[in-house]
C-alpha cells in the first residue's frame, strides 16, 4: 500500500505529463500513488498513477472528491495541475504530518515559476492551505474532504476551516515545497466564468454570519495574504526607521523654536 495518493484532476495532458514526470524525479524515496481524473487518455503502464475517466467538465471538486474515493494510501494531497512538486516534498509532508494529531492538515510552502516565495492566505484569519496534505482519519473527522456544494472554489478554504472549528490545526510544513507555474489559459477562465461567483456565495452563506466579525461579505475583506517572517521583519525596521525619523525631525523643529524664543 502507498503512503500518500495525490488527487489530481486536470483538463490539460500535457501538463499531467509533466507532473507525473516531475514526481517521479524528484520523490523517488516516497511510495506514492496518483489518481489522475481526465477526460484524456493516458498510457495505462505509466507506473504509480491511476486514471479515472471523466467525460464532462464539471469544475475541480468533484473530481478530486472521485479521485479520493479511489485512493488506497493512508494519507492524501489534494493537486492540481500547474502546480510542480519540489525534491522530497512527499517525505518531508509526511513526517510534519504524522507529527500531529487529527484532525490536522498540513500546507505545502510554494514558489512562484521565478522562484520567489509567496505568502500563504487566511480566511477570517485562519490559515488555509491552497495545497494539503492530511489523513483520512482527518478526512473522517470532519464530513468528508471537499464538499460538493462548491464546483471549482473555495473548497480548500472551507476544508480548513471545519479542521480549525473543530478543534484542529492547519499549519505550513517548512521544508514541503511546491512551484507554482500559474497556467492562465481557457480552461482556467471557463472555471472563473463558470464557478467563481456561486461558489463564492456559497461560502459565505456557509461562514460569513458565524466568523465575519464584522468584515463586509467580499472575499477580499476576509481573504488575506499571510506575511512571511523575513517580510514582517522587514515591514517593521521600516516602520521603526520611519518613526525615529519623524522623532528626529519633531526634536528639530523644537530645537529651532526654542532658539527662537531664546
Amino acid at each position: 500500500m502507498p503512503e500518500i495518493s495525490i488527487l489530481l484532476p486536470s483538463m490539460r495532458p500535457q501538463a499531467v505529463m509533466e507532473r507525473i514526470k516531475e514526481f517521479s524525479l524528484t520523490n523517488s524515496d516516497t511510495d506514492y500513488e496518483i489518481i489522475v481524473v481526465s477526460p484524456f487518455g493516458l498510457n495505462n503502464d505509466i507506473k504509480k498513477v491511476t486514471q479515472l475517466r471523466e467525460e464532462k467538465s464539471s469544475g475541480t471538486v468533484s473530481p478530486t472528491n472521485r479521485a479520493y474515493r479511489h485512493s488506497s494510501a493512508p494519507f492524501v494531497a489534494f493537486w492540481a495541475d500547474d502546480v510542480s512538486p519540489a525534491p522530497q516534498c512527499l517525505s518531508h509532508m509526511l513526517r510534519f504530518a504524522r507529527s500531529h494529531e487529527d484532525p490536522f492538515m498540513g500546507a505545502f510552502r510554494f514558489r512562484d515559476q521565478h522562484g520567489k516565495e509567496r505568502e500563504p492566505w487566511s480566511v477570517y484569519d485562519r490559515l488555509y492551505a491552497f495545497w494539503g496534505c492530511l489523513s483520512k482519519k482527518t478526512v473522517g473527522k470532519v464530513g468528508g474532504l471537499f464538499d460538493p456544494i462548491f464546483k471549482s472554489f473555495w473548497a480548500d478554504p472551507d476544508l480548513s476551516l471545519r479542521i480549525w472549528t473543530r478543534g484542529g490545526k492547519v499549519e505550513i510544513c517548512p521544508d514541503a515545497w511546491v512551484v507554482m507555474k500559474n497556467i492562465n489559459d481557457r480552461t482556467k477562465n471557463h472555471n472563473l466564468d463558470s464557478y467563481f461567483e456561486s461558489d463564492t456565495e456559497t461560502f459565505f452563506n456557509r461562514w460569513h454570519d458565524a466568523m465575519g466579525g464584522g468584515k463586509k461579505r467580499v472575499w477580499t475583506a476576509v481573504n488575506k495574504p499571510i506575511c512571511s517572517p523575513a517580510r514582517r521583519f522587514w515591514i517593521g525596521l521600516y516602520a521603526r526607521l520611519s518613526t525615529n525619523r519623524r522623532l528626529r525631525a519633531i526634536k528639530q523643529s523644537i530645537t529651532r523654536i526654542v532658539s527662537m524664543l531664546v
